[in-house]
């Protein structure tokens, strides 16, 4: 919903900004034909009789007047020795400027004269404008040029954007006969509103289906990563088991040495033993070979789609990889929760299987659940029993609190559970079962071991 908010919020600026050029553009082109218009009364002054020059100018000039010549669309005046006459009714536009001719060329002494489109145009210090042509009969007219027939877009732009762009978007109806307001501004650009937006549909749509791909690749992508990862896992698993059969193996072959110790060579019963044993042991080696060959392989396909799950993202929207982002930095902050003392074990346990997505695979609480366990549980039990040695063995200081009374057989039990498990882990990274977990989460919170972080 965000996003296509977005999409349509810049497809109104869009609208806007055409608007704004459309308007613009209807300005100067209103002020362009000005000179135009200059040049027919010019022309129709030619032909009329000089004695109804001002009398039929007025006539000929009034149809750019509107309320009864009050508006005048283009402002123009005859000007004589001694007269000014004026379109419309008003006689406050130029003629309260200039009221003859020797004003007016002694205003325009200062002036700048250009020529546009074949007319004489005089620019006054103070801002304005004024066509000018000299009559046959002595008399000169002159019109208001308008601030937009310049030669500088830029500064007429800015002009525009200054001066009448609030009347043609911020007001509905704007002044009578020159501004539209809003409405004008929608009758003269519904055409361009209307396009603009059937473009952007179709452009969304086709955005959407292409972004719409390209996160169902992202997240088929990340599934299969997903999945490689459970397959190492698995693996990974089936190389310790194997690992911890192999030292099973080597174990009972040294127990075959010492029990048969010199007579090895001459026993035979030693042989078989031994021959089965070193036949075990060769399978399980070969396996294990196989097994880490596998494992090396299906990292390397781990790698591969790791780097293409990274190009994908970047090629997906904004939306989508902000949203990864999220998750990536709650992953992290969860795991930076992991030193924090506020969790509890049961919390910490909770937050680890969810970054690892496995209810055993939790190394860090593990780690630091076995060490305290044996630390600060087992070792201050022991400490309190008579017979206490600082050198004894985790196995040793769970018989002497047992044998003091200090816990129940039931608790008995489970310390050597995971006494075992600990060892497991500790020397073999073997991952316990979930009942030893739970038993060693139990266990710490019961006797209220705080993490060492």
């Amino acid at each position: 919903m965000k996003r296509i908010f977005i999409w349509f919020s810049i497809t109104g600026l869009i609208y806007m900004v055409l608007a704004t050029v459309i308007m613009f553009s209807r300005e100067t082109t209103l002020h362009g034909v000005r000179n135009f218009d200059f040049k027919v009364f010019t022309h129709s002054l030619d032909v009329i009789d000089t004695k109804r020059q001002e009398e039929d100018l007025k006539h000929i000039t009034d149809v750019l007047a509107i309320k009864h010549g009050q508006k005048v669309f283009f402002p123009v005046a005859l000007l004589g020795r001694n007269t000014c006459v004026e379109n419309g009714s008003r006689s406050d536009e130029i003629c309260a400027k200039f009221e003859n001719i020797n004003i007016f060329k002694q205003d325009i002494s200062n002036a700048t004269k250009r020529n546009k489109y074949g007319t004489d145009i005089y620019d006054m210090p103070n801002g304005e404008s004024y066509f000018y042509t000299q009559l046959p009969n002595g008399k000169i007219l002159i019109g208001e040029a308008g601030k937009y027939l310049t030669d500088s877009v830029v500064g007429s732009f800015g002009l525009f954007l200054k001066d009448d762009w609030y009347n043609y978007f911020l007001t509905w109806k704007g002044e009578p006969g020159k501004y539209g307001g809003i409405t004008k501004t929608w009758q003269k650009t519904n055409g361009i509103f209307y396009l603009t937006f059937l473009i952007s549909i179709i452009l969304f749509f086709i955005y959407d289906r292409y972004d719409r791909n390209r996160r169902k690749e992202y997240f088929e992508l990340k599934n299969k990563v997903y999945d490689t990862n459970e397959k190492l896992y698995v693996l990974n698993t089936e190389f310790n088991q194997l690992m911890q059969q192999r030292i099973q193996v080597e174990n009972k072959i040294l127990e075959l040495h010492k029990k048969y110790g010199e007579e090895t060579i001459k026993d035979t019963d030693y042989k078989v033993q031994i021959s089965k044993l070193s036949e075990e042991e060769k399978k399980i080696e070969s396996q294990l070979s196989m097994k880490k060959e596998e494992i090396l392989q299906l990292e390397h396909v781990d790698d591969e789609l790791s780097n293409k799950l990274k190009s994908k993202i970047e090629k997906v929207s904004s939306y989508v990889a902000h949203k990864e982002l999220e998750k990536l930095i709650e992953k992290l902050h969860s795991i930076k929760k992991l030193w924090q003392r506020e969790l509890t074990w049961k919390e910490r346990e909770k937050i680890e299987c969810e970054i690892t997505g496995h209810k055993q695979k939790i190394p860090f609480t593990l780690s630091q659940s076995f060490m305290l366990f044996e630390k600060e549980v087992v070792f201050r039990l022991a400490k309190k029993c008579d017979g206490f040695e600082e050198n004894m063995k985790l196995l040793d200081m769970i018989k002497l609190i047992t044998k003091e009374n200090l816990i129940n057989r039931s608790i008995e039990e489970r310390f050597h559970r995971i006494r075992k498990a600990r060892n497991k882990w500790m020397h073999d990274a073997v991952l316990p079962n979930e009942n030893v977990i739970d038993d060693l989460i139990a266990t710490l919170q019961v006797f209220k071991v705080e993490p060492e972080v």
